[in-house]
């Protein structure tokens, strides 16, 4: 059964629309202009992405990517910012745990909405063709042949204590004897329910808190019992 139905489309305007993106940098001042797909890695640090177009209001207007595993810190608007375009840029956090794969950009104002579909693609920012746990660069720029034992996860080639996925986790080299994961004390608290101490920590690691009066005088006492690192 075929059905007519005749029907009118009404010219209309957007308010405003996306021309142009502004890849993904570290660098605030950096102003770069692109046409192209561009890709964020999963670092877990702060980054700066933007969109650029004639129309694109310059306040109170929000950028976003869809999907989850991002969190936005300032937005700024930069009128101008090249001869003709408008630049709206948001710094971004993407978490390493985040879903790599392909989003869009969305810009809000009010109940107006632009989109850009399929333009940023979320990458792991790691290899790991052996599927070890480990960035196969790291291995590379340690080892001679990154998949040989030596250069395991759980390997400890330089007889420190410490595995690689232990010296990879805390940024250490896992062939010099000297460099070893070092227990930075973070913090120290004091209230009304005692006292809380935080410190950079390996994983799987068993830590004793000790504690003495008198710094040059007094012995040295364990202060509760061995803690497992759980991260």
């Amino acid at each position: 059964k075929t059905v007519t139905l005749d029907f009118a489309v009404n010219k209309g305007k957007a308010p405003f629309y996306i021309s142009a993106v502004r890849p993904t940098t570290t660098k605030q001042n950096l102003l770069e202009l692109a046409f192209e797909p561009f890709s964020i890695e999963r670092t877990g640090k702060k980054q700066t992405i933007g969109i650029y177009s004639p129309t694109l209001p310059i306040g109170r207007a929000t950028l976003r990517l869809t999907g989850d595993g991002v969190v936005y810190g300032k937005t700024t608007y930069d009128p101008d910012a090249f001869d003709g375009f408008n630049l709206i840029s948001v710094e971004v956090t993407v978490a390493k745990n985040a879903v790599p794969g392909v989003r869009s950009l969305t810009v809000q104002k009010g109940n107006d909405v632009a989109y850009l579909n399929g333009f940023v693609e979320i990458i792991s920012g790691e290899e790991d063709h052996n599927f070890d746990g480990l960035d196969d660069r790291w291995q590379r720029e340690n080892f001679a042949v990154f998949s040989s034992a030596e250069a395991r996860a759980d390997a400890d080639p330089d007889a420190d204590g410490y595995t690689n996925r232990e010296e990879f986790l805390t940024g250490k080299t896992p062939i010099d004897t000297g460099s070893f994961p070092l227990l930075e004390i973070g913090s120290i608290t004091v209230d009304e329910q005692g006292t809380t101490i935080q410190w950079s920590s390996v994983p799987g690691k068993r830590y004793q808190v000790w504690r003495k009066p008198d710094a040059a005088l007094a012995k040295w006492h364990k202060t509760g019992t061995p803690v497992t690192a759980q991260r």
